[in-house]
């Protein structure tokens, strides 16, 4: 019995338990085949094929945030690494850069928007390909394949601020491909990147102004019964907000205050939420709303001061 690896080195077995041998200039199967050659009186030959190489492909970006403005440069590398000793044959590497807003359907709304649901194909805001290299090899080790491109949108269209909502998602991604001769798997990989638009939702300068006052005790809370707010017991929190309108980046500010409370308070949360409305005149008129949890803060824990 004897085993013998295709290619420049290989395994040669003796045959019982006298191990194995390393086999240099061992005669190779075929040309760009990998294998292991076995035989053995009386059940014929055969061979058995090794694992592939292992070769992987990756999109990396100048800024680490990946958070980019319209007008301004993209830049990175396609890094493309392989095993010692083996070089990456490739048909070409393209880059595809792509922008879409699509609407997606919830599943607490069926049956409100399929209508015109079918009818809506995903908008393209982004759109062009970039040719990274050419066909041909890759040495072994790992290449770094520079591009970059201008964040501008196709004709007729402007670009809209990254979101992905309930209904409707806005994406922006880089799709690599890189086609590999017969028998070899193809390499693709793919990576979003953010888009911000500085002045999309700038309040005005009274809204900035403007303080917002509330007010919560047992008669202003929703979703509960009249006999259910009549067994709580007494108590009126007060507060207000700095402005009506707060920039994204900007720090939420406000006050808090515990007027009265019967019961011992454990603790008091603030919950940050984003509500999402979308509807259509071919919907009959119908608006769903979704309400989604952004952030949740601890504002006190215990039993605060009363009327401070």
């Amino acid at each position: 019995m004897g085993i013998a690896l295709s290619q420049r080195c290989g395994l040669v077995y003796d045959g019982g338990l006298r191990g194995l041998r390393a086999a240099r200039a061992a005669k190779p199967l075929r040309s760009g085949l990998v294998g292991i050659v076995w035989s053995r009186s009386g059940s014929g030959a055969g061979t058995l094929p090794l694992p592939p190489p292992t070769m992987s492909l990756q999109l990396r970006l100048k800024r680490s945030d990946r958070v980019y403005r319209p007008g301004e440069t993209v830049s990175g590398m396609v890094v493309c690494t392989s095993e010692k000793g083996t070089t990456m044959g490739h048909s070409g590497i393209t880059l595809k850069v792509t922008g879409t807003v699509s609407m997606q359907l919830s599943p607490k709304n069926v049956g409100l928007f399929e209508a015109f649901y079918a009818s809506i194909k995903p908008i393209e805001l982004m759109a062009f390909t970039i040719d990274v290299a050419p066909a041909g090899k890759l040495p072994e080790g790992t290449t770094e394949l520079p591009f970059e491109f201008q964040m501008q949108p196709v004709k007729g269209q402007r670009l809209f601020e990254t979101y992905h909502g309930v209904y409707v998602n806005i994406e922006y991604r880089i799709d690599c491909d890189m086609p590999r001769p017969r028998m070899q798997k193809n390499l693709r990989q793919n990576l979003e990147f953010m888009v911000e638009i500085p002045d999309a939702a700038k309040p005005s300068a009274g809204a900035l102004s403007e303080r917002v006052e509330f007010t919560i005790d047992p008669s202003s809370l929703q979703n509960v019964g009249k006999k259910l707010q009549e067994s709580i017991a007494a108590f009126k929190i007060y507060g207000y907000l700095d402005t009506s309108a707060f920039k994204i980046t900007d720090c939420f500010s406000g006050t808090i205050v515990v007027e009265e409370s019967q019961a011992e308070i454990e603790s008091i949360d603030m919950q940050l939420t984003r509500v999402e409305s979308c509807g259509s005149s071919e919907a009959g008129g119908q608006c769903a709303k979704e309400a989604t949890e952004i952030q949740s803060l601890q504002l006190v824990h215990g039993d605060p001061c009363r009327g401070t």
